[in-house]
């Protein structure tokens, strides 16, 4: 029941404390869906506004899937650091020493593309 002022200011005072998730669906809503830390829309019910200014949409408006929502997002940022961490290992142990002649070239690629490939299965985890 509040204006649409009146929810950018309640978003951005409570964004800027720390993160902030902001569900919703009409055009009201849109300037507070772009000024949380995530935005969700509603997809079938919700305005082409507030679809356009958030961040997900929520296809079949299920409000339950907030919680799988919240740790996909978690497990998400912890692949990703662990895919970054070991890309920069690969790049450090192989790379570096072949630059510095300690290891011939085609070793280095092989590490270098195996790295590749187990990054890739490890983000695969994702999919479950």
């Amino acid at each position: 029941n509040l204006r649409p002022e009146d929810k950018l200011e309640k978003v951005s005072a409570l964004a800027h404390q720390e993160g902030l998730i902001m569900v919703g669906d009409g055009i009201n809503d849109a300037p507070a869906l772009a000024r949380a830390t995530v935005g969700i829309a509603m997809g079938k019910v919700g305005s082409a506004t507030a679809v356009e200014a958030s961040d997900v949409v929520f296809l079949n408006d299920d409000l339950s899937l907030l919680g799988w929502l919240t740790r996909k997002a978690k497990s998400t940022h912890s692949i990703v650091k662990q895919n970054i961490t070991l890309a920069l290992v690969v790049i450090l142990f192989a790379t570096t020493p072949t630059l510095l002649g300690f290891i011939p070239l085609w070793v280095a690629v092989l590490l270098h593309e195996g790295g590749t490939v187990l990054v890739g299965l490890n983000s695969l985890r994702l999919l479950k």
